[in-house]
């Protein structure tokens, strides 16, 4: 008869630690007449420590979530505005 022996149960392993959340950067160069405007949006993720000796330490990986180039000549309009409690 078959029985259950916790002795030959392979150990589980370690759930992920959370990991932080994404942040996200947008970066616009508005070229002049000649020059091609792009935005750029990057996502940086940080993984979990892996060097005990520098617990300050996490890789970071950085992905380019979206890129735009708009043509040359592209005409764009400057709105100017305030905050409340700017004079």
């Amino acid at each position: 008869m078959w029985h259950f022996d916790p002795r030959f149960v392979p150990a589980l392993p370690e759930p992920p630690k959370e990991l932080e959340k994404p942040a996200y950067f947008a970066g616009l160069d508005l070229g002049q007449a000649q020059d091609f405007t792009a935005l750029a949006v990057v996502e940086r993720t940080r993984g979990p420590n892996s060097n005990p000796n520098r617990p300050d330490t996490r890789k970071c990986r950085f992905n380019v979530r979206h890129l735009h180039r708009w043509p040359l000549g592209t005409v764009f309009s400057v709105r100017r505005f305030s905050l409340p409690g700017d004079n």
